[in-house]
């Protein structure tokens, strides 16, 4: 039972580290893209506070997670997530980056409670905040890798789609994740 249990954890964490990178992709390009679109730093603000209202999409979602189970969404959350967050380099216009975002935030953010509930519900009772903040860890070497590839976002004109693109190499892992994610 501790070796499935450990993996469990490795798949949580997995999983924490694509969620910090798409949590936090659209706060780091913003400006790039921005400065592609010729848009004024007003329009940034404005598609930063848009997205905002991506909570709202887990708000409706996440309520389900007794009913459907937690494992199926966490992994409904992820692939959307990547989905939206790489739709977003392809965007012809700040509003349409700023729309696919919203969606792929609001999912990430629901993802993240699902893996904090997941951690908490899979740790014993005296290892609870240890779960918690190794899902932490992981989320923030996530946010971390996007500050990696954010060079290449200032090397060419639209360079910083390529950082939208990164989440689509998180797909193997969440095939992985997928396979060893039991049930909590």
């Amino acid at each position: 039972y501790g070796a499935v249990r450990l993996i469990s954890y490795g798949a949580l964490c997995v999983i924490s580290v694509m969620a910090g990178y798409l949590g936090v992709v659209i706060g780091q390009t913003i400006t790039f893209a921005a400065a592609d679109f010729g848009r004024t730093d007003s329009a940034q603000a404005n598609t930063l506070a848009a997205t905002r209202i991506g909570v709202l999409v887990s708000v409706l979602l996440i309520h389900r997670a007794d009913r459907i189970g937690r494992r199926p969404l966490i992994l409904w959350f992820a692939t959307g997530a990547i989905a939206f967050t790489v739709a977003g380099a392809a965007a012809p216009n700040l509003a349409v980056l700023g729309a696919t975002q919203t969606i792929g935030r609001g999912l990430t953010t629901g993802l993240i409670t699902l893996i904090l509930l997941a951690a908490t519900e899979e740790a014993p009772a005296g290892s609870r905040a240890l779960a918690i903040s190794l899902a932490t860890v992981a989320a923030a070497l996530g946010a971390g890798m996007v500050v990696w590839v954010l060079p290449v976002a200032g090397a060419a004109d639209g360079g910083w789609r390529v950082v939208y693109l990164v989440p689509a190499l998180f797909l193997p892992l969440l095939w992985w994740v997928a396979r060893h994610l039991p049930e909590t």
